[in-house]
């Protein structure tokens, strides 16, 4: 099923702009050794560099797919 043109136009209205060069982002994973890993990616010269990686010996207890301790349902 293709989207209507009008659904399009909205979707472009309401896309958020992105104004900087640099652009970090944090990237996770929940087996062991569970890590956090702090990333930078330059658009202007397409670098992307590891910033820092935070390793530990077990999965994190508050990276869960289980809302229920988060929103109480």
């Amino acid at each position: 099923m293709k989207p209507s043109t009008p659904f399009l136009a909205h979707l472009g209205v309401l896309a958020p702009v992105v104004y900087g060069a640099v652009h970090n982002l944090f990237v996770g994973n929940l087996r062991p050794p569970a890590a956090i890993y702090a990333l930078e990616f330059n658009d202007e010269t397409n670098d992307f560099k590891l910033l820092k990686n935070n390793t530990a010996d077990a999965s994190h207890a508050w990276i869960t797919f289980d809302v229920s301790p988060f929103y109480c349902v």
